[in-house]
């Protein structure tokens, strides 16, 4: 099947090239790129239940084109739960942005003037 330069994928084929082609371009398929027993798996789930993803026809359409970060609610990375209802869980939130501001006056300090 050929495509014509600069045509959009559909969805389904973007999700794909996503996952399992880009386990298979690393040579990873047997392991990882789809939820099968015995691969490893990092998971997301995302809400559609906000106005922006409403109304909602075809969810893997919404999800490969419409989602971004806002919508993601739940995270497990190997197994683990790392996000809960758009919450981390294994990260104290505060701690983390005290590193992020010591790092970005560091980086302020060192920056030439403009």
């Amino acid at each position: 099947m050929s495509r014509k330069p600069g045509a959009i994928q559909s969805a389904h084929t973007a999700l794909r090239m996503a996952t399992l082609n880009g386990a298979q371009a690393l040579g990873l398929d047997e392991e990882i790129g789809s939820l099968e027993p015995g691969k490893s798996a990092d998971l997301c789930a995302v809400t559609f239940h906000d106005i922006r993803h409403q109304p909602c026809y075809d969810p893997v359409g919404q999800l490969v084109y419409v989602c971004g970060r806002e919508g993601v609610s739940h995270v497990w990375k190997a197994g683990e739960k790392m996000l809960d209802h758009s919450r981390l869980i294994k990260i104290d939130e505060s701690e983390l942005l005290q590193k992020i501001c010591l790092w970005k006056n560091s980086q302020a300090q060192n920056r030439a003037p403009i």
